[in-house]
């Protein structure tokens, strides 16, 4: 497009045309060096737009305003909070939504409210896949690290041992992975947690977006919710984890001292079977329980071992 195809309005748009628009700014003094148009495309990537040279630079961020919401925002609703405060700061001068639209407003403050009765989306955790102990990454999650996408995890056993904690760093490294692997540049690695699968269907699990069903109750689910959520019920390959608690505890100690009588760091099937079905106990057919076995990956931490 040149200047003289000036009015737009009268142009024929076409499937081999490509149209721009912009604002012409006539008469602005500006300073041309040999590096302004790199630094206008670079700034304009990485959305730096209050970087840019005057007259292009803005006045004012256009997050600014979401920011405000998201911050200062009621967060209950049960007295009209959202109408009464987004009438009085759309009509405050100078304020950072002054004339927004009351329905615009109104909406971020609704789904700023669903999202927290949904799962919740983490997207800052400091610990990676080199803050396990060493012996515990090389010989558990390195045997699983292969299979995630196929795989669950679920994690059992003793309350304050790092169940969770583990579950969401080996989570965050999937999303990492899967959206370098994509070159989506627009994604930050993120995860999401929630007590009842129920949680996600408001925002279903995705590659990018993997998620824990941490201390939900496994032992109350059946059969049907456990297979679902241990397969491919949401996007293939989108990572699915599970932290509870309840084993067996005399299994665990019969088995630890077999090991220590023969000497042999292994138990059988069976006894393993026996030793996490308090964690399935609403699962009634062994056919279902074998269903699951299959979808997932299992990580016991016992009083005796894992």
């Amino acid at each position: 497009m040149t200047i003289s195809d000036l009015p737009v309005r009268h142009l024929d748009s076409s499937a081999t045309q490509f149209e721009q628009f912009a604002d012409a700014i006539m008469h602005h003094p500006l300073e041309v060096t040999v590096t302004i148009f790199d630094n206008l495309y670079k700034f304009c990537c990485e959305n730096k737009y209050s970087n840019l040279p005057e007259p292009f630079n803005l006045k004012k961020e256009p997050s600014e305003g979401y920011k405000f919401i998201r911050e200062f925002g009621p967060k209950a609703n049960n007295r009209n909070q959202f109408m009464e405060w987004t009438d009085k700061q759309i009509n405050t001068r100078g304020g950072k939504i002054e004339a927004w639209s009351e329905g615009k407003v109104k909406e971020a403050l609704h789904n700023h409210m669903r999202g927290k009765l949904n799962a919740k989306t983490i997207e800052h955790w400091p610990f990676t896949l080199k803050s396990f102990t060493p012996w515990f990454l090389d010989n558990v999650l390195s045997k699983m690290l292969l299979s995630l996408r196929q795989h669950a995890i679920t994690w059992i056993g003793r309350t304050r041992t790092g169940k969770s904690l583990g579950s969401k760093t080996v989570l965050f490294t999937q999303s990492k992975y899967e959206i370098d692997l994509a070159d989506s540049t627009d994604l930050v690695p993120s995860i999401l947690t929630a007590k009842h699968v129920d949680f996600f269907k408001a925002e279903p699990l995705t590659r990018f977006k993997p998620g824990v069903f941490d201390d939900g109750m496994l032992q109350r689910m059946d059969a049907s919710f456990l297979k679902a959520y241990s397969s491919a019920h949401f996007e293939q390959g989108a990572g699915r984890h599970a932290c509870n608690n309840p084993y067996d505890r005399s299994v665990d100690k019969e088995a630890f001292a077999n090991m220590n009588t023969t000497k042999c760091r292994h138990i059988s099937h069976e006894d393993f079977i026996k030793l996490i079905t308090p964690s399935f106990s609403a699962v009634d057919e062994a056919e279902d329980l074998d269903a699951i076995l299959a979808r997932t990956h299992f990580i016991v931490l016992s009083d005796s071992g894992v």
